[in-house]
């Protein structure tokens, strides 16, 4: 009983281990910016291990841009500011560390 108690508990435990592996990823991971999607979201290269590189979408924390495709002028207009901005902000280096 106490052997099939412990190899419970270890199978669950390498269960959680693996899920948690496949959820996240330890940083900070270096990127290149690629594009400027809007005030808030980038389009970047990441690369998390070595020789291996991904594509991902990036929202910066903190930030909430108004919307380029809102229904109001006003707002898209400083949605179109917000990633000129952006744009702007990035435009000395490529290079970005994720977190």
């Amino acid at each position: 009983m106490r052997a099939i108690a412990s190899f419970v508990a270890m199978t669950l435990l390498v269960t959680a281990v693996n899920a948690a592996a496949r959820d996240e990823i330890e940083g900070p991971v270096s990127a290149e910016i690629l594009r400027v999607i809007d005030g808030d979201t980038l389009l970047v290269e990441a690369r998390p291990w070595p020789q291996q590189t991904m594509e991902v979408y990036v929202r910066i924390r903190g930030i909430d841009a108004p919307e380029m495709h809102s229904s109001c002028a006003d707002v898209r207009r400083a949605g179109i500011d917000a990633r000129h901005a952006l744009e702007s902000l990035t435009s000395g280096s490529s290079e970005i560390q994720l977190t």
